[in-house]
């Protein structure tokens, strides 16, 4: 296990220095990757530990009846060991909880430890904001975790500016369930996807999460942080703590508020993507789920490709759709949309976010 831990840490400081130029997303054609499948889980998730309102025990089934895969209790600067969490009876086989914290330093700024092998001290929380990341990113890394920049939109916040210094970091938040979390933007600061964009057009290589960071689990409303807003949906062969991990760090995933995706591949020629309709058509009944509300819109799927400065390279109406890489591209990412009215002038806007991926760099 000690062996298999210490190299995990290395591929998660060490990848993105060997990533291959197109595989971004590890999508390599072989022979594991064929009998891999898709995992739903969530990164960042609170009970009575912290300041979630209800028990570990609790948090786990309400998960766990929703049909989630895994799911990290990432309580603030607080370690909930999994074994000490009572299961449901009956426990489905693939069902997992992996270890984690939310390391949380001074100004709002808050990393999730993915898979730690024990408590991460968030360090001197009086530091500059890039400071306090960098601590937290070295501390996680110290105890064979993934670091996860959690919502930069949230109180203050934190710019691309700061974020792009930070060593060892490679994903961040894109979504977060969380009222408080201004994901499409507010006064001093942009939408987070727009300060992806900043990141990946200075030739930063982040991956993206969604997330929920459930707080209340006893009244649902959009004024709540309830559960089953935000969530990753991870391609693995094997379901553990250590494969999911791999499989993100590999950009074997993608973030999603709504949509469910059939088919995300890459490879020299084309990136493809294709929606699970059944799929999403079912998800799009849950009463969890909050969009980006806007007052223009047009109803249906929109699939957009998009490169350096957020630039769309191209956008398909309907449920699939591929793009022809030409070589010159700095990197190309997905996001596919569903739109739907909700009032009077009101849409509402839910979305699947592919990993980016990097032709001709080396």
């Amino acid at each position: 296990m000690k062996s298999t831990r210490i190299q995990l840490l290395l591929v998660t400081t060490l990848f993105f220095s060997m990533l291959s130029p197109i595989n971004g997303q590890g999508r390599t054609k072989n022979k594991a990757a064929s009998f891999a499948r898709w995992y739903k889980g969530n990164t960042h998730t609170h009970t009575l530990a912290s300041d979630g309102n209800a028990p570990a025990s609790y948090v786990v089934k309400w998960y766990y009846n929703q049909g989630y895969n895994f799911i990290a209790l990432t309580d603030h600067n607080k370690i909930i060991n999994p074994d000490t969490v009572k299961l449901p009876g009956k426990l489905r086989k693939d069902f997992i909880l992996i270890r984690g914290e939310e390391v949380s330093g001074g100004k709002s700024i808050h990393t999730t430890g993915l898979n730690v092998t024990g408590y991460v001290d968030p360090g001197d929380k009086t530091l500059a904001n890039a400071a306090i990341l960098q601590n937290h990113v070295d501390s996680v890394l110290t105890h064979s975790g993934l670091p996860i920049l959690n919502h930069p939109n949230f109180s203050k916040g934190i710019h691309a500016s700061n974020i792009s210094t930070t060593s060892k970091l490679h994903m961040l938040e894109l979504f977060n369930g969380h009222p408080g979390v201004y994901n499409w933007g507010k006064e001093g600061h942009a939408p987070v996807e727009v300060k992806w964009d900043s990141l990946l057009t200075q030739g930063h290589r982040f991956f993206a999460v969604a997330s929920d960071d459930a707080h209340h689990y006893d009244q649902f409303y959009p004024e709540k942080a309830n559960p089953g807003r935000g969530w990753v949906m991870v391609k693995s062969t094997v379901l553990s703590p250590d494969s999911i991990v791999a499989a993100m760090v590999r950009g074997d995933f993608y973030a999603s508020n709504g949509i469910i995706l059939k088919t995300v591949e890459a490879n020299q020629n084309n990136l493809t993507v294709e929606i699970d309709l059944v799929a999403t058509k079912e998800q799009l009944k849950s009463p969890y789920l909050t969009g980006n509300i806007t007052t223009e819109g047009k109803s249906g799927f929109l699939i957009e490709f998009i490169g350096s400065g957020g630039k769309v390279l191209k956008k398909t109406e309907g449920t699939s759709a591929s793009y022809a890489v030409n070589g010159s591209e700095q990197y190309i990412r997905c996001r596919v949309s569903y739109c739907r009215k909700r009032a009077e002038n009101k849409f509402e806007y839910l979305y699947a976010w592919t990993q980016p991926v990097f032709p001709g760099q080396k």
